[in-house]
């Protein structure tokens, strides 16, 4: 048409838009726009017993690597995972490997972020461990936070450590990189030395 300039990076513009699938737009979504979903699983109120009868492997552990999300097919449905490779610090039950690969719900895909229904984990965080041999633990009762040799308890176990005569104490959750799953209307939780949490569940594992 008379008139009409098109100039050589719009020209060039249009055809790159044009040569991406669908696929490939959704890949460069930032972060930040991608839609967050909670974590609506469920899973038994176990006590501190339960869970250690329940737990193949239990173990103080170290993040040594977070690995790209990976999604698990089910029948008719996916659900995404992040794998976390952990290294053994010191175990409580089982025959446990010096590396175990936890299978860590939630995580990034294409189109959504998948929350987990325990802490975000990254390179050098501790934690206490609760899993079965595959790697796949149970839910918030999976990992409890382990920093400057205390433990963060989790509230979700039925009995606290109280009737096993372990000293408990406030801790603050910010010096922990305790996330919203930790949250109640304080800024403090309970918590107490991972030697007696240790002492605790290896008797546990004794009395099964």
């Amino acid at each position: 048409m008379p008139g009409l300039k098109i100039s050589f990076p719009l020209v060039l513009l249009m055809l790159l838009l044009c040569s991406c699938s669908k696929a490939e737009i959704v890949e460069i979504i930032p972060d930040s726009e991608l839609p967050v979903i909670s974590n609506t699983g469920s899973f038994p109120a176990y006590s501190l017993a339960e869970l250690t009868e329940a737990s193949d492997y239990i173990f103080h552990g170290i993040v040594a690597e977070v690995r790209e999300t990976n999604l698990y097919d089910g029948e008719g449905y996916t659900l995404p995972y992040t794998p976390v490779m952990l290294k053994v610090l010191e175990a409580y039950k089982g025959d446990v490997p010096d590396e175990v690969l936890f299978k860590r719900d939630g995580g990034k895909t294409k189109t959504h972020i998948l929350k987990s229904s325990t802490f975000e984990m990254t390179e050098g965080m501790e934690a206490v461990f609760f899993m079965n041999e595959h790697g796949v633990g149970f839910g918030p009762y999976a990992s409890w936070i382990v920093a400057d040799d205390v433990v963060v308890l989790n509230w979700g176990v039925k009995d606290k450590l109280e009737p096993y005569g372990v000293e408990l104490f406030e801790t603050d959750i910010r010096e922990h990189l305790v996330a919203e799953l930790f949250l109640d209307s304080t800024d403090r939780v309970r918590s107490c030395k991972l030697s007696d949490f240790a002492d605790v569940v290896k008797m546990l594992v004794k009395t099964e």
